[in-house]
């Protein structure tokens, strides 16, 4: 891979090592070179680009030509042995190999995640999914200028999609857990994604985490209103719904061995900081609501702590079970 746009725009130059380019001039060059692999882009748009929140000085084009150099010699050669970077009056063309743009990876990865998908093959589609997502080093061509912005968009776009293919194909092979990691990083990333967090609430849900699921659409809510001003949408008041429905089945809060568990299990308790704090080893009191169930072992019945939603931004808390003997 030679060079790498899904984060600080890296390359492998002549000399074997890998060089972060920074947020220069001949960066925006390269990048907008990028944006437009084996195609000739015009001297005005190189310029345009480079020089975008300013007018560009009487000397652009003489500088455009001193970074080109620039890059022709940090650049290595094609196979073929012919220029990196071609030029004919007026115009500039980065010649790019199939695989040598680490987009060309996700795109490949993304194409194997949807034949596998299509053959019933999840588990290698989460695979696939998973190595594209790797390839993301953090906000493409970051720190570039706004003239960038739309092929920024359509990338980031693209991390997006492919999150919620891992989350999809996660809660099809039944990883639920690892479905709810990927879910909470969605909705970390993105808070206005209503999909998201309905989909967070049922994983919640199926497996018995419902204080969680409350929590998550509280803060939802909270954070729509506080954003937007809307109260949440359909599918979000659908998933509210659902989760608000009689637990039927075992709570799976309960500990993996609940037959080497002596007595009752603590309930855990966030710690508070400043006057919150209580007396006893800064815990502090907090609203409690209670559910019902049958444990697995059927001698004791278990009932689910709800506690009080966080505010958006806090640490999402942890069920909380207490097994009370019959």
């Amino acid at each position: 891979m030679l060079f790498r746009v899904l984060g600080p725009v890296e390359v492998h130059g002549r000399d074997g090592e890998v060089h972060r380019l920074g947020v220069g001039k001949p960066a925006t060059v390269l990048a907008t070179l990028l944006v437009h692999p084996n195609a000739w882009v015009s001297t005005s748009t190189l310029i345009d680009a480079t020089w975008h929140e300013a007018a560009p000085p009487g000397s652009a084009r003489a500088n455009l030509k001193t970074y080109i150099w620039q890059l022709r010699r940090l650049l290595p050669s094609p196979d073929d042995g012919l220029p990196r970077i071609e030029s004919v009056p007026g115009r500039y063309r980065l010649r790019v190999a199939p695989g040598e743009l680490d987009t060309d990876h996700v795109a490949h990865h993304a194409a194997r995640a949807r034949a596998a998908a299509q053959a019933g093959d999840v588990a290698t589609a989460i695979d696939a999914v998973t190595a594209a997502l790797r390839l993301w080093r953090g906000r493409p061509f970051e720190g570039l200028p706004d003239a960038l912005d739309d092929a920024t968009d359509r990338l980031t776009q693209l991390y997006h999609r492919l999150r919620d293919d891992l989350a999809d194909a996660q809660l099809a092979l039944g990883r639920t857990r690892d479905a709810v990691r990927t879910l909470r990083a969605i909705t970390a990333d993105d808070p206005l994604r209503e999909g998201a967090w309905a989909r967070l609430m049922r994983a919640l849900h199926a497996l018995g985490r419902y204080a969680e699921a409350a929590c998550a659409y509280e803060r939802a809510r909270r954070i729509l209103a506080a954003e937007l001003g809307v109260p949440p949408g359909r599918e979000l008041t659908a998933a509210r719904r659902e989760v608000d429905r009689p637990a039927t089945g075992p709570v799976r809060e309960l500990p993996r061995h609940p037959a080497r568990v002596v007595g009752p299990v603590p309930i855990r308790l966030a710690e508070a900081d400043g006057a919150a704090a209580g007396r006893h080893g800064g815990e502090a009191a907090r609203p409690v609501r209670a559910r019902s169930g049958s444990s697995p072992d059927g001698r004791c019945r278990c009932r689910r702590v709800r506690p009080a939603c966080p505010a958006p931004g806090s640490p999402a808390p942890a069920a909380d079970v207490v097994r009370v003997r019959r």
